[in-house]
């Protein structure tokens, strides 16, 4: 793209958006902070709601403001930024994140983490308007598959869900699947059958298409169908799933073993 077309459609971009994208910014260099922070405010679609060189600072101002967007050095000086993000999952929070490097060092680590993007500097305009192209299409996305769910439950429809496979697709019931395990940039769903189905996407990516109260993250790598819970092993951090003469064991954090008693 000419610098003038290229400025036409990240206008075109900035005039899709109704509302700004809160954002905070973690870098433990001041200068690099600002510089992006700058770059940021002049699009006018971004709100910053913080701004850390810390990742200890960086975690409370997430909790605290529960941004939409985070953008975060890898090499922050306190933590490395994909522990940051494994703490951030760990504790349910699921903002969308973008790495900012220096080089693609952590790139392939990242994948794991399903990042919404990794940068590496210098930050041009041109990374600002595809992640604006981006967000735009996933928001309306989302959005599209919100207004689906409240009208299927709504309407007491099928509880059916399209889930991506390598090759293809494959249309589940909710109630057939026990839980899902992630396997590294792929999820594995166990049916209540026995069976075991491979998808296409993040375990992640995947809760977002089932889109159901009764599927619960207990762990980075698990989340159960409480209709199948039976039992919980405190002492052991396990959930014990029933259906149909097979049991299953299922690790589960801490944290999840306490709000599952609760």
């Amino acid at each position: 793209l000419t610098a003038n077309q290229s400025g036409k459609s990240l206008q075109k971009t900035l005039v899709m958006f109704e509302h700004k994208l809160t954002t905070v910014i973690i870098d433990n260099n001041i200068a690099e902070l600002k510089k992006l922070s700058t770059r940021l405010n002049k699009t006018a679609k971004f709100s910053i709601v913080g701004k850390s060189t810390t990742g200890k600072h960086g975690i409370s101002l997430i909790h605290n403001f529960t941004p939409q967007l985070v953008f975060i050095n890898v090499d922050l000086i306190d933590i490395n930024g994909l522990e940051f993000v494994k703490i951030l999952r760990s504790r349910n929070i699921f903002t969308q994140i973008v790495f900012v490097a220096d080089n693609d060092k952590y790139a392939f680590d990242s994948l794991q983490l399903e990042p919404f993007d990794y940068l590496i500097k210098p930050i041009r305009k041109d990374h600002i308007q595809q992640i604006l192209e981006r967000i735009e299409f996933k928001l309306e996305k989302e959005e599209l598959i919100r207004k689906v769910d409240l009208y299927a439950k709504s309407h007491s429809i099928s509880t059916k869900r399209i889930l991506k496979q390598k090759k293809g697709i494959i249309i589940l019931l909710l109630e057939e699947i026990v839980f899902c395990k992630a396997e590294l940039t792929i999820t594995l769903l166990i049916l209540k059958n026995g069976k075991k189905v491979r998808l296409k996407t993040g375990l992640n990516e995947t809760l977002k298409t089932i889109n159901s109260k009764d599927f619960i993250k207990i762990s980075r790598s698990y989340c159960i169908n409480s209709n199948y819970l039976h039992k919980i092993e405190i002492d052991n951090n396990k959930c014990i799933l029933y259906s149909e003469g097979n049991t299953w064991e299922v690790p589960a954090s801490t944290c999840a073993i306490k709000r599952l008693e609760k």
